[in-house]
């Protein structure tokens, strides 16, 4: 084999081995990538619409100068002949840095008191701010309410990143959200009106935003 004839396949195989590794190289960049910034609850609303109208949407943020929609969440919350009801969440990757304080506990109750209160430092989870929604509206069947509370600024959590509607156990990872009298671990929203079952589940991080 001739000198040159040699030197051809060493660089053939110098060249091979070359876009060898950088495959690789490639290949462990894309798997050691930066995991994806964690988001935090800032927000929950609900909207309605009468029955058999398309789902409505979410209204906008009620941050000062955001454009940005509230995210929808899955399942009809009243899917029993009522009207339709769906929570909306707003969601921010650092609430610190917006001066606001993420969610950090949700409780439901069902109640035959129309007049009944969120406890006091909890916001009624409606429309808007400060507004109340009946969960069972249009359906019969007791009134049914959500109430937020903000996580604190002076303690490190805990802090909701997610949550979910679901028509049986909460996801591996996720708590039922509690009544608000202690008396059950959960709330079923179409509690006394028929139609499938209806929980909220939840998530937290006990760091700081």
């Amino acid at each position: 084999m001739s000198v040159v004839v040699c030197l051809l396949v060493a660089l053939s195989i110098f060249l091979a081995r070359s876009d060898a590794a950088s495959s690789v190289a490639a290949l462990l960049q894309r798997t050691t990538a930066a995991p994806a910034a964690q988001s935090f609850i800032v927000g929950v609303r609900a909207v309605s619409d009468k029955y058999n109208h398309p789902a409505p949407g979410c209204l906008k943020t009620e941050r000062a100068g955001s454009k940005d929609v509230l995210t929808r969440l899955p399942l009809n919350l009243n899917d029993n002949g009522g009207d339709n009801i769906f929570l909306c969440v707003d969601r921010v990757q650092n609430p610190r840095a917006s001066f606001l304080a993420p969610v950090g506990k949700l409780m439901a109750h069902a109640t035959e008191q129309e007049k009944w209160q969120c406890p006091l430092g909890w916001e009624p989870v409606g429309r808007k701010s400060q507004d109340k929604m009946d969960f069972n509206h249009g359906a019969g069947g007791p009134f049914v309410y959500v109430c937020a509370h903000s996580s604190s600024d002076k303690q490190n959590g805990p802090a909701i990143t997610d949550i979910q509607v679901v028509a049986g156990p909460c996801p591996k990872g996720f708590t039922d959200v509690p009544s608000a009298d202690g008396a059950s671990r959960r709330v079923n929203l179409n509690h006394g009106a028929g139609g499938p079952p209806r929980y909220l589940c939840y998530t937290t991080v006990n760091e700081k935003p």
